[in-house]
């Protein structure tokens, strides 16, 4: 329910959205859908999303890395923690402010200054 609520935000915000429920249909979307951000659930089903995050950095290689956001429920602090060490850019916890979250993804350090995607 999330994952749609905030595809349908940020699709009215003006981003192009493509949905992937679990790890493995993501690595499937990501070798045709080329996005300036990635955010992430950490708590994916068949894999979680810091081993998505590693597997999509070894599918696309280190040229062509979107920064990755965790849009998770996980706020301890080692789950932080493990994000940073995971490459994550930033974590932010669920529920998911629209506002909030289109802030950290115009701030972050995008590929190209492309339509957002």
């Amino acid at each position: 329910d999330t994952a749609r609520a905030l595809k349908l935000g940020l699709e009215q915000l003006g981003y192009t959205v493509a949905l992937a429920h679990n790890g493995p249909i993501a690595l499937n979307v990501a070798r045709t859908f080329d996005p300036d951000v990635v955010l992430m659930d950490i708590g994916l089903p068949v894999m979680d999303g810091w081993e998505l995050a590693k597997r999509l950095r070894d599918l696309r290689g280190a040229s062509n890395d979107a920064p990755v956001v965790a849009v998770t429920a996980y706020d301890r602090d080692v789950d932080r923690q493990r994000s940073t060490e995971a490459g994550f850019a930033d974590h932010l916890v669920k529920p998911i402010d629209l506002a909030k979250l289109q802030e950290v993804v115009e701030n972050l350090p995008l590929r190209s200054s492309s339509t957002p995607s």
